[in-house]
C-alpha cells in the first residue's frame, strides 16, 4: 500500500512527536525573570532605591520654616553638643531614636527637621522617620567649617547608603 498525502499515519514528515516535559527548572526561573523586572520597573520610577527624597535644608531656611509654620519641630540627634540654635527642639540621642520613636507619634504629620552632628548622621534619621511613615522631614545641612571651604569643599549633592538602604539627596529638594 501507498502512503497517501492524507495519511498522518503513513507519512513521516507530519508524525506529531510527544512535546517535551518542561525542565525544573521553567517556574524558579520565570519567577527570577519576573523579579527582576519588577527591581528594573521599581528602579526606573524611585532612582534612589527606595523612593525616599531627604530634602537638604540651611539653618536660616529651618529658622524661616519654623517662625512660619507653628507645628513645626526640630528633631536634635545629636549625641553630646551645644544647646540647639533653634526654637522648639526635641532632643533624641540618634542611638535612641528607634526605641523612642512613639515619643515623636504627635508630629507625624508636622514638618520635622533633623539636626545631626554631621550631614550622614542626619540623614540616616531622617530616612529612620521617613520610613516610620514621618511624611514632612528634612536634614538641616551642617555648616561648612573654615578647614572645608580652603580645601575648595562643594555643595552636599550625594547619594549616601545608611542602615536603612540608599536615599536620594538633592539640595535643590524642595523643602517639606
Amino acid at each position: 500500500m501507498t502512503p497517501t498525502p492524507s495519511d498522518p499515519v503513513a507519512s513521516p514528515e507530519k508524525k506529531r512527536r510527544p512535546s517535551p516535559r518542561p525542565s525544573p527548572w521553567v517556574w524558579p526561573l520565570a519567577l527570577a525573570l519576573a523579579l527582576a523586572a519588577y527591581h528594573v520597573w521599581d528602579f526606573a520610577f524611585h532612582p534612589g532605591g527606595t523612593g525616599l527624597r531627604v530634602a537638604l535644608v540651611s539653618r536660616e531656611e529651618t529658622k524661616a520654616a519654623l517662625a512660619r509654620d507653628p507645628r513645626a519641630i526640630v528633631l536634635d540627634v545629636r549625641l553630646h553638643g551645644d544647646p540647639s540654635p533653634f526654637p522648639r527642639t526635641v532632643r533624641v540621642p540618634r542611638m535612641q531614636l528607634q526605641e523612642r520613636l512613639r515619643e515623636l507619634d504627635r508630629y507625624r504629620r508636622a514638618r520635622v527637621f533633623v539636626l545631626g552632628a554631621s550631614d550622614s548622621q542626619g540623614i540616616e534619621a531622617a530616612a529612620l522617620l521617613a520610613r516610620r511613615s514621618f511624611t514632612r522631614v528634612a536634614c538641616v545641612r551642617s555648616p561648612v567649617t573654615a578647614r572645608a571651604q580652603r580645601k575648595g569643599a562643594s555643595p552636599l549633592r550625594r547619594a549616601l547608603t545608611s542602615k536603612d538602604g540608599l536615599i536620594s539627596l538633592s539640595e535643590n529638594a524642595k523643602a517639606p
